[in-house]
């Protein structure tokens, strides 16, 4: 690309120079004549004019005149062959009188070819010289100190094309040349500091694509370069936590898996040996444990689901406080002969906008990981309240709580703290997942946690409040 710029920028230039010789030359030989009868015309009472107009001559290579009104001649030059030497006194006064009637100055041009000198027997490279060559003469009139006007006649001849065209193709060859060079040089510059960085992230992005997670790219010189490195390390970034997480989610899952199908072939194995073994308390393990596993398996797929956005929303109103009393009623049979404790505290009623069943799901979770995480009174408290203009749902435990600095990942897909993992009381250990997908595609939904080491946690969600007469004009589209 750079070098075709310079190619069409050079073949322009090469245009314009020559194609505009003639004119050039014209305009510059006019303006010669010009300066050299001004520059006579302010010495013009000067007793050593005879030499100003002398060195005129030499220098600009042009003939002068200076003659009366009557074409006598004042001052003549003798520096060069020209044809106003020829000129009669008339043809001098004639001349004369035209710049007067011009207005003080009087352009005239003259072509002469020159004869066939090949014909007249001469040889070499100058014998068949053709060309037409342009003469100017230009006139200026002056009038001297004692009040006579005089006529500044200066000619000149046109430098021949032939001789302009070489010069400038001289000059326009060394000067592609020196462009040429320097364009190849700037592009092979520019080629290896663009290139250089690209082939660096090139060799980075294989290592990545091969399955090396910490791969660090390296590179720069150019914003956009320098974009795409950054955003290739935030990308390597993403995947090596991904794979972090996807391996301890293995590593968890696994575990959780292996305590109850141990269970259920242990139990199994029993009541098959020994057929008296099969009460309604071990029969229950198996249920309870098959039940686990169900529950593991449909939490995964409801993350899969709700973070690929395959979930829809059934959105309605609802009371909140009546379907979280549901759950923690469950939860409390269910935990009571464990030493748990729930306390429930509500308004009388608080109306909300949501899909029920996955609200219902998201509570689920926050209790499960309070029961999961609470402290040694193993206490958990739900609290439902109305909150400007929502209804908000809390759940405390006493627990350890959570460093602040791990809080922002505690909601992540495959996110799990660096503690000793622990089966679960309650629940699979990916509730939290859910809560974020469920709560992000609500209208108007909020979700969080406050919580630090020591002082236990409070995780909550808000739904916009709705009122048992209130219509549902001007409520979020579903």
């Amino acid at each position: 690309m750079l070098v075709g710029l310079i190619a069409g920028t050079l073949a322009l230039l090469w245009g314009i120079q020559l194609g505009f010789i003639s004119s050039v030359s014209r305009i510059a030989t006019i303006s010669c004549l010009h300066k050299t009868a001004d520059a006579l015309g302010e010495n013009i009472d000067h007793e050593n004019l005879i030499v100003l107009a002398n060195a005129l001559s030499y220098r600009e290579n042009v003939s002068v005149l200076i003659v009366d009104t009557e074409g006598n001649i004042f001052l003549k030059t003798e520096t060069r062959a020209s044809i106003i030497s020829t000129f009669s006194a008339s043809e001098l006064a004639e001349r004369f009188s035209k710049a007067k009637d011009e207005g003080g100055v009087y352009l005239e041009k003259q072509s002469h070819t020159l004869e066939n000198l090949e014909g007249m027997g001469f040889t070499g490279k100058y014998a068949n010289i053709t060309d037409e060559t342009e003469c100017h003469i230009y006139t200026k009139l002056y009038t001297s100190a004692s009040g006579q006007q005089y006529a500044i006649i200066v000619e000149a001849t046109g430098m021949p094309v032939s001789t302009i065209h070489f010069t400038m193709v001289v000059q326009l060859l060394f000067i592609s040349v020196i462009v040429i060079a320097a364009t190849f040089f700037l592009a092979f510059l520019m080629s290896r500091a663009i290139a250089k960085p690209i082939v660096s992230l090139n060799l980075s992005a294989k290592n990545l694509a091969k399955g090396k997670s910490d791969v660090v790219f390296t590179g720069g010189g150019y914003k956009e370069i320098e974009e795409l490195r950054d955003s290739l390390n935030i990308a390597s970034k993403e995947l090596s936590a991904v794979d972090h997480y996807r391996k301890e989610l293995i590593a968890n899952v696994s575990h959780d898996l292996k305590t109850p199908l141990t269970l259920i072939k242990g139990y199994a194995e029993l009541m098959r040996e020994i057929p008296s073994e099969a009460t309604p308390d071990n029969i229950q393990v198996i249920i309870d444990e098959t039940t686990r596993l169900t529950g593991l398996v449909n939490d995964m797929l409801d993350i899969s689901k709700l973070q690929e956005g395959g979930s829809r929303l059934n959105l309605e109103e609802f009371d909140l406080v009546a379907l979280a009393e549901e759950i923690v009623n469950r939860y409390s049979r269910m935990l009571e002969a464990k030493g748990y404790h729930f306390d429930f505290e509500h308004e009388p009623s608080a109306y909300a906008f949501g899909d029920r069943a996955k609200i219902a799901q998201v509570i689920y979770n926050l209790i499960s990981n309070a029961v999961n995480y609470c402290g040694a009174d193993k206490l958990v408290k739900v609290r439902v309240f109305h909150k400007n203009n929502n209804v908000r749902l809390e759940v405390i435990d006493n627990g350890e709580g959570i460093d602040v600095s791990i809080l922002p990942y505690i909601w992540d897909r495959y996110y799990k703290s660096e503690k000793s993992h622990r089966r679960a009381e309650a629940g699979t250990g990916l509730g939290l997942s859910i809560v974020k997908s469920v709560m992000s595609l609500h209208p108007g939904g909020i979700y969080g946690v406050e919580s630090s080491v020591g002082r236990g946690s409070k995780f909550y969600f808000q739904l916009p409040l709705m009122h048992p007469n209130e219509t549902k004009k001007g409520l979020p589209d579903k």
